[in-house]
C-alpha cells in the first residue's frame, strides 16, 4: 500500500499508463522484496560474525 502511494506516482506521473491491480501489487512486491534483499546483504557485509 505505501509503495503504491510512493513509488507510481513517481514512474506513471507524466504517461497515460495504467497498471491493474495484480501489476502493482506484483511491482510493489518486487520493490518491497528488492529493499530487503539489500537491507540483508548490507548486514551479512557489515556484520558477517553473525552468519
Amino acid at each position: 500500500m505505501v509503495f503504491k502511494v510512493s513509488i507510481f506516482p513517481l514512474i506513471y506521473g507524466n504517461t497515460t499508463n495504467n497498471l491493474d491491480s495484480v501489476s502493482r501489487w506484483a511491482v510493489g512486491l518486487l520493490v518491497f522484496t528488492a529493499l530487503m534483499l539489500v537491507v540483508y546483504l548490507l548486514t551479512v557485509i557489515f556484520t558477517p560474525e553473525r552468519f
